[in-house]
């Protein structure tokens, strides 16, 4: 039986995946963290294949013809997907993967991968969802490099 396991965090854009996930695999030595393919510039302090791999449109187009991202969404005016096959080889080395994936991506996993997926979601800081939001979007205000216009 194959038993390695898929941790899916997920929660909107600026929530603190990220923070988090970095804190997890710097507890969790053997843990292997997915690195999502995007579309996208790369930022300040990010390393090519370790933070992402950051290819072009017609490449993002090519993996999605041949099948080989299991998900894949536009996310502020970039597209972001997760490859299948390190979840696969994940499952069949009986390892342990991270992954920092939106809502829809984390349930993409979880019906492809049942039950060897953990699947875990952060709420947004505050008390109520009006809190949450302001909360988010000071956050990525602060990150300043997200567009403004959703």
């Amino acid at each position: 039986m194959k038993s390695g396991k898929l941790i899916v965090l997920s929660a909107p854009s600026g929530t603190g995946k990220t923070t988090i996930c970095k804190e997890l695999l710097k507890r969790n030595k053997s843990w292997i963290f997915s690195v999502s393919v995007t579309t996208r510039e790369k930022r300040d302090g990010e390393i090519r294949n370790r933070d992402y791999i950051f290819i072009t449109n017609d490449k993002f187009d090519h993996l999605i013809k041949f099948g080989d991202l299991l998900e894949y969404e536009w996310v502020h005016g970039n597209r972001y997907g997760t490859l299948m096959s390190p979840l696969e080889e994940t499952i069949d080395n009986n390892k342990i993967m991270l992954l920092d994936v939106d809502v829809k991506g984390g349930c993409t996993i979880m019906e492809e991968f049942g039950s060897n997926v953990i699947s875990i979601f952060i709420e947004p800081p505050g008390e109520d969802i009006n809190e949450q939001i302001e909360a988010v979007e000071e956050r990525l205000k602060k990150r300043g490099q997200d567009s403004e216009t959703l």
